[in-house]
């Protein structure tokens, strides 16, 4: 089964992008891009990945962070619903990309938000951290879709980390994003992660 990795090419408006818990710093855009195509393309293909390019969102400052339109369990994806008003049209083209692979495709819905940043699988279980960008409403409606198929969704405060309680049910380090799918359709990796 071949391992797919969704990407998307970063905006020109990435300078513009969401600044939360840092100082505003000028970006080189181009940089950037330089910096998408040699870990997008280059490292993922000679990883042994497959990419699939979700078309761009020119108008969305944060679009190349894929993996905030969706989370992957299985044969089922849920599409995200951004808590910041301006993200929400990013979930359209990762919406119909995903879609050709064959996935059962669910959508959080107002007054749900849901970032897919905010989830952390480990195994079976989801931790969702409940802050500015995803709701408890969201996180309702993702519990609704994967509790059936035996995953547990547990969630926090986006600063409250993990319990102690949460923490045997095994390392964060092994977590692992390339979650299988059924035997028809390939594992998709939403991603993007540039260098610090």
């Amino acid at each position: 089964m071949s391992a797919t990795a969704l990407i998307r090419r970063p905006s020109s408006h990435l300078d513009e992008g969401i600044v939360s818990h840092i100082e505003r710093e000028p970006v080189d855009v181009a940089r950037a891009v330089e910096q998408w195509e040699a870990y997008g393309r280059r490292r993922l293909r000679t990883s042994g990945w497959r990419t699939v390019e979700v078309p761009p969102a020119d108008n969305c400052p944060d679009s190349v962070f894929v993996e905030d339109t969706m989370v992957v369990f299985g044969g089922t994806v849920v599409i995200s619903r951004p808590g910041t008003p301006t993200r929400q049209p990013e979930t359209t083209a990762a919406e119909q990309t995903v879609s050709t692979f064959g996935y059962d495709v669910h959508r959080i819905t107002a007054p749900g938000t849901l970032d897919g940043g905010d989830v952390l699988k480990v195994g079976d279980i989801m931790y969702v951290a409940r802050g500015g960008r995803t709701n408890g409403e969201g996180i309702r409606q993702l519990r609704a879709v994967f509790s059936p198929l035996g995953v547990r969704v547990i969630a926090r405060a986006a600063d409250e980390g993990l319990a102690p309680e949460d923490r045997r049910h095994g390392p964060a380090g092994r977590h692992d994003h390339r979650l299988a799918a059924r035997p028809r359709r390939p594992r998709v990796l939403p991603a993007f992660h540039a260098d610090a």
